[in-house]
């Protein structure tokens, strides 16, 4: 399933490397714990500014809220891997309806970017809290496909991996190192409380991390997902509501009024992206790089074009296959196939006017000498077809 050769040598160097938190060497579950329905697990990341103004713990009061109130439902568990503000001591915590339980202590210098501890948080996990389901909430601050993390070198490997998810601190962990953690994870799905990690780019990196996906292509308020309203949703019998769970957090925001009234978003299903990457390619492969001529593309954060990293996907698309009108007919039935829901305020921030919403963002690079920049041209979705764009 994948596309480039050096996205495979990562991957087998890092369970190489870091055999200790891999899942061959998984803790065992011990055998008094009952295997639940479903685990959902918080792997939040807060230090950094959402944790100086206290979201994190706000969160953690909604989340205690919603699991009194029965938003578990029957045998399932929810887990929160918590780092805290300034460097405070890595924690794995549980919310039953009795209060929150502390179920192991991390050692103190361990970073939540780090691939080992996200490796060894979720190994952490099955072996605690043993389920027929798994589900990952990513809390934190994000920039979706900037590779601008740190870099980590491997044991054993004189290859560096560089590491946008999170913030701990200062350090960041870049897309292809979180997909590479979460590959052949058997998660249920993966719901992203922070901003604009719904862009191509990004899905299409961690297409094989699971079926669903939600979150926003754009910035979300640093509140986030209001967990009272949404965990119901998360454990649903049967299969895990996404569609629910992302509209449950639009139409919180929806309902507010002035700046306060900004949201955008989206559900895909992650087996649609193998083809809506075909799809594209075939209309890039007659385009060029650049900001086409004549066109103000749909903006996703609150500064110029020019400065503008996130775009509406669809928007720049359509715009390129404007004289194809058959490769635009299988675009937009692939779109159609992969984004399940999307939604957007009028607004964003009072700043954008938000005419066009594919629940999809995508980079526009402004040559395609720039395809290095931050490091685009790394992305299996430049391989796979923004690669296309001629020069």
């Amino acid at each position: 399933m994948k596309s480039t050769f050096l996205y495979i040598l990562l991957i087998l160097l890092t369970a190489v490397g870091l055999s200790a938190c891999t899942s061959t060497d998984e803790p065992d579950p011990d055998p008094g714990v009952k295997e639940s329905r479903r685990t959902v697990m918080v792997y939040m990341l807060a230090d950094n500014s959402l944790g100086s103004s206290d979201f994190d713990h706000l969160d953690l009061n909604e989340m205690q809220k919603g699991v009194v109130n029965g938003a578990l439902g029957e045998n399932a568990r929810l887990l929160v891997f918590h780092e805290a503000y300034l460097g405070a001591t890595p924690v794995m915590k549980e919310i039953t309806p009795e209060g929150i339980v502390v179920l192991k202590t991390y050692p103190s210098d361990i970073s939540g970017v780090e691939a080992s501890t996200m490796h060894l948080a979720l190994d952490d996990m099955k072996a605690l809290a043993p389920a027929a389901s798994y589900g990952l909430v990513l809390w934190s601050h994000a920039t979706g496909w900037i590779e601008d993390g740190i870099v980590e070198s491997l044991p054993a490997a004189d290859i560096p991996m560089p590491l946008s998810f999170g913030v701990s601190g200062r350090k960041k962990m870049n897309i292809r190192t979180l997909a590479s953690v979460l590959y052949g994870r058997d998660l249920d799905f993966l719901y992203f409380d922070c901003c604009y990690m719904m862009g191509i780019e990004t899905v299409y990196q961690l297409r094989d991390a699971a079926p669903v996906m939600a979150g926003s292509p754009t910035e979300l308020p640093s509140a986030g997902m209001p967990y009272d309203v949404t965990l119901p949703y998360f454990f649903r019998e049967g299969a895990p509501d996404l569609e629910g769970a992302a509209k449950a957090t639009f139409d919180y925001y929806n309902s507010l009024t002035s700046s306060s009234r900004t949201c955008t978003m989206s559900v895909i299903r992650t087996a649609g992206l193998p083809r809506l990457a075909e799809a594209t390619k075939a209309i890039y492969t007659l385009s060029k790089a650049g900001m086409p001529k004549n066109f103000t593309p749909q903006r996703y954060s609150a500064v110029s074009v020019s400065n503008c990293n996130y775009f509406d996907f669809a928007h720049y698309v359509r715009k390129l296959g404007e004289e194809h009108p058959d490769l635009l007919a299988d675009f937009d039935s692939a779109l159609a196939a992969t984004v399940s829901y999307e939604e957007a305020t009028p607004y964003l921030w009072s700043a954008v006017e938000l005419l066009h919403h594919s629940g999809l963002s995508t980079y526009i690079l402004p040559s395609y000498d720039d395809a290095s920049d931050r490091g685009y041209n790394t992305l299996d979705w430049w391989a796979d077809a923004a690669s296309a764009l001629g020069e």
